[in-house]
């Protein structure tokens, strides 16, 4: 049975940063996002269990293969947390 799609929380002003980002990497990073609400892992991604535990950066390039600020991402039991 497919888990329930969690809802997204962003903290600070990471809805901003995000919002700057070109097209190709916003494209990439509501796809990455869609994963980890769907309980899934995103495609590309590191832990980093000394931010915390559960903490992952999602890595998001855009068309140019140039990287874009990763999003550092929490999945709780009840939301998914970007900050």
């Amino acid at each position: 049975m497919p888990e329930e799609e969690k809802p997204i929380e962003f903290r600070g002003d990471s809805l901003d940063r995000l919002r700057d980002f070109p097209t190709e990497a916003k494209q990439t990073a509501g796809y990455e996002l869609g994963r980890v609400q769907q309980g899934k892992m995103p495609d590309h991604y590191r832990p980093m269990p000394d931010v915390g535990r559960g903490v992952i950066e999602i890595k998001i390039r855009d068309a140019k293969e140039e990287p874009s600020k990763g999003s550092h991402v929490i999945r709780t039991s009840c939301a998914v947390s970007v900050r």
